[in-house]
């Protein structure tokens, strides 16, 4: 089961407890999801292509400049949309549309980037540098977990995504996204799994952390959510300096993206 594909380049507002208002910018296909991993937990089902027929430049140039002709309150600009929206061949260059769209208009509203950091080590600085919340996905600390949960349908391997968030956080400061479920007998927020995550976090050096569970339709039917509970224990060894699993404190500052309605 999964939900509805966004039919339009601009939607939302959004409501996110980090973003607030957020409106969508979907530079992706309108009909298909395109993405560069097929991770079990996916709202979006089953991902089929990690190309195809993307929107152009212009097209969200006029679906954006066509939103401030008649504007509604709104806290970010936020690219997500129908799978990974930096696997378009001209990420950069609609990332300076918009951001050209933004200055003109609303200057004081912030871009964000929602990426699963399949295509950290192909992004420029240059690029980056534009995007004011750089928000990028790591859902474990191991090539066997990020293989049975993220399962990327490109030649990707968790020690590269590893090496080019390390890059980019030396130089920007950068969000870390986790989404903790169980699937079958196993899950990535328990013992080896928590303890290598852990450390990857330690590795990479984030300036914000935000941990959530499944809440929507996934992709795989044996997905499993955690509780609320359990994701603030989870918050209390990113953030609370629980010195269990490493040895060592990470004092990261983390923030719960609870289930619906709470």
């Amino acid at each position: 089961m999964s939900i509805p594909l966004k039919n339009n380049i601009i939607y939302g507002p959004v409501n996110s407890k980090r973003l607030g208002r957020s409106l969508g910018i979907n530079i992706l296909s309108t009909t298909e999801k395109i993405c560069s991993f097929n991770c079990i937990y996916c709202q979006y089902g089953i991902t089929k292509n990690s190309s195809g027929s993307f929107v152009s430049p212009e097209e969200v140039e006029e679906a954006l400049s066509n939103f401030f002709a008649n504007p509604i309150r709104i806290d970010y600009l936020t690219f997500s949309g129908n799978g990974e929206p930096t696997l378009h061949p001209e990420f950069d260059k609609i990332v300076k549309k918009v951001k050209n769209i933004r200055d003109k208009y609303a200057p004081s509203i912030p871009i964000a980037l929602l990426s699963n950091s399949s295509n950290i080590n192909n992004l420029s600085f240059k690029t980056l540098e534009m995007v004011d919340i750089k928000i990028f996905k790591l859902d474990c600390g191991s090539e066997e977990l990020f293989l049975k949960i993220n399962r990327p349908i490109i030649n990707i391997s968790l020690k590269e995504i590893i090496k080019g968030l390390k890059r980019a956080s030396q130089k920007f400061p950068i969000t870390i996204q986790t989404i903790f479920i169980s699937f079958g007998e196993e899950n990535n927020y328990e013992k080896k799994a928590l303890k290598e995550y852990l450390l990857k976090i330690k590795e990479i050096k984030p300036a914000f952390i935000q941990i959530y569970s499944a809440d929507r339709p996934v992709a795989q039917n044996n997905v499993n959510l955690i509780s609320d509970e359990k994701l603030k224990e989870l918050e209390k060894v990113i953030y609370k300096k629980s010195k269990s699993l490493t040895r060592a404190y990470l004092n990261v500052p983390c923030e719960i993206r609870f289930s619906k309605g709470k």
